[in-house]
């Protein structure tokens, strides 16, 4: 395999892995800022509860060295290598496989 197209594809997983966090931290502060003066309902309040769930979702997301970062990029490594090995025995060329194409 190529390595500048391996590296094109470790770049391109990188980006969008960049985006999902970015658009997560974002819309989850859109969400808390546009509630942030609702008609709250006590202890039973749905929108506290999730509100209280995101900050401890970006709580976990901040802290690098936390238990659930460690699963996080244990989780995201196992998961770029078996990609990387299935797009690696789908893209392989007749020359790789060792295919005889004489008639």
């Amino acid at each position: 395999m190529n390595p500048l197209h391996h590296k094109t594809k470790a770049k391109c997983i990188a980006a969008i892995l960049v985006f999902y966090l970015a658009a997560f931290f974002t819309l989850s502060l859109v969400y808390e800022v546009r509630e942030a003066h609702h008609s709250c309902q006590g202890e039973q309040c749905p929108i506290c509860h999730q509100i209280q769930n995101l900050e401890r979702v970006r709580e976990q997301f901040s802290s690098s060295a936390g238990e659930v970062s460690i699963f996080f990029w244990t989780f995201v490594s196992i998961l770029a290598i078996s990609l990387h090995q299935t797009i690696e025995i789908f893209t392989k060329t007749p020359v790789q496989l060792h295919v005889r194409l004489n008639h």
